[in-house]
């Protein structure tokens, strides 16, 4: 296997191979080639800004969710971003109008995270 940086000549192939197993490629920046060049696999490193957000349902109404929405899009913008990925749970108050505001349902997932800092390693 060899990874290597993403060509947009490579998005046909990727598209096609990654919809044959389910799964669509967000934002690739590199693929995954087995040893016959064929594309088997992608990773998606730092191409899509995160936008993780918490507003209280009881004490924030619509209007101002929909409006701290867009001064968060806003602040992502200022900081060069080009796309945003937001994870929405299923009892979320946002969830059934996601698409509405302008995002395009993925898919579910659960999110997992990974601390890379060698502070707390031992040999």
């Amino acid at each position: 296997m060899t990874v290597r940086e993403f060509k947009p000549e490579d998005e046909p192939q990727l598209t096609a191979n990654a919809a044959e197993d389910q799964h669509v490629a967000i934002a690739p920046t590199h693929v995954v080639e087995d040893d016959k060049g064929r594309i088997i696999g992608y990773a998606s490193i730092g191409a899509v800004q995160y936008f993780g957000c918490w507003l209280d349902s009881k004490r924030v109404n619509a209007m101002q969710s929909v409006q701290l929405l867009a001064q968060g899009e806003q602040i992502a913008r200022e900081q060069g971003a080009q796309q945003v990925l937001m994870p929405c749970e299923q009892r979320s108050p946002f969830y059934p109008y996601m698409q509405r505001l302008g995002f395009q349902k993925l898919g579910q997932a659960s999110f997992n995270l990974k601390s890379l800092s060698t502070l707390n390693s031992q040999p």
